[in-house]
């Protein structure tokens, strides 16, 4: 077997000896390109299938949002407000989100006597009057 020639295109010296680089038809190298794209586009679906970005299905039932680490529903104006009328037996006039960043409801009532009140719940459920 002959050795390559060092300055045919093809070919690069390597440690002392010519070694012969193969070439890649347009076809072969498309076909690795396209697998790439494929592959990267496989990737980001299932990404987003296991993030739930997803769009829903039509007609799904809409869960509440619960909270990354420990799974539970996160609290909802609704629900903020049942508790607070539980616990205080008052008729609810309003309930807006805290401010600041923090999480849960300012929830106005009615107490019986024609007082108002203001209670603060909390994301777990707990209620305490407003200082």
């Amino acid at each position: 077997m002959q050795a390559p020639d060092p300055n045919e295109p093809g070919t690069v010296p390597a440690a002392g000896r010519v070694v012969r680089t193969i070439r890649l038809s347009r076809r072969v190298a498309r076909r690795r390109i396209r697998r790439r794209w494929y592959g990267g586009i496989l990737f980001v679906l299932v990404m987003f299938a296991v993030n739930g970005v997803a769009p829903a299905a039509h007609g799904a039932e809409k869960t509440p949002a619960t909270n990354r680490f420990n799974a539970q529903p996160l609290m909802t104006p609704e629900s903020a407000a049942g508790v607070a009328r539980r616990e205080t037996g008052g008729r609810v006039l309003s309930v807006t989100p805290l401010e600041g960043g923090h999480r849960g409801f300012r929830v106005r009532l009615l107490l019986d006597g024609g007082r108002v009140t203001t209670v603060l719940v909390g994301p777990g459920g707990g209620v305490r009057p407003q200082r």
